[in-house]
């Protein structure tokens, strides 16, 4: 029966695919997000899937935008919903020059000193339950933390990723609202990439 519904899922995917606008699908754009190395986003006002894994507890995952005005972004981090990924709650935060001073329990919880001069704002899970939603690109079940939109300043802010608890697993870090158009050929050929 698992067999039929997978085949099913991943034949209406290529259907939508290709029955999808010739200049491309509809859809967040997908990234890969490397621990260690400084992911830049080119356009704050686009949205964006930063797709990552902590295979070691002191992981740090980091990216930077830097937008011309300010902006209000919503922000989630996403974990998929499997057994062994039941305690795996990695935070994030957005940090920079104009974010608020953190409190001494959010700054306790950072993996790393703020830079001169920055501010914090740090996402903590509010509830002990996660909530679970469906996430239509990947047709997967994730646990997130609730998207909520932050308001950032103007300049240089970078998101960062970590595991506070030093689990390990995979993660999703989802910001922004203006979905871009992605190549289908391009969607189909990374999607062991995407597809948690």
């Amino acid at each position: 029966m698992r067999r039929h519904a997978t085949k099913w899922a991943l034949g209406a995917l290529v259907t939508g695919l290709l029955l999808a606008p010739s200049h491309g699908a509809l859809a967040h754009l997908p990234n890969i997000f490397e621990a260690g190395e400084l992911l830049v986003i080119d356009d704050p006002l686009r949205s964006f899937a930063l797709y990552g894994e902590f295979e070691r507890p002191d992981d740090f995952f980091e990216a930077r935008m830097t937008p011309a005005t300010p902006l209000a972004i919503p922000v989630e981090i996403l974990v998929p919903g499997r057994d062994e990924l039941v305690d795996h709650r990695p935070l994030f935060a957005i940090v920079g020059p104009g974010l608020p001073v953190p409190s001494a329990a959010e700054r306790a919880l950072l993996p790393r000193p703020l830079p001169e001069g920055a501010g914090a704002i740090v996402a903590r899970y509010e509830r002990e339950d996660r909530e679970v939603i469906f996430e239509s690109f990947t047709r997967r079940v994730f646990w997130t933390n609730g998207p909520t939109a932050y308001v950032v300043p103007a300049g240089e802010m970078r998101f960062w990723v970590w595991s506070p608890e030093g689990t390990t697993g995979k993660f999703v870090l989802g910001f922004g609202v203006e979905e871009g158009r992605q190549d289908p050929g391009d969607l189909l050929s990374n999607w062991g990439d995407y597809a948690y």
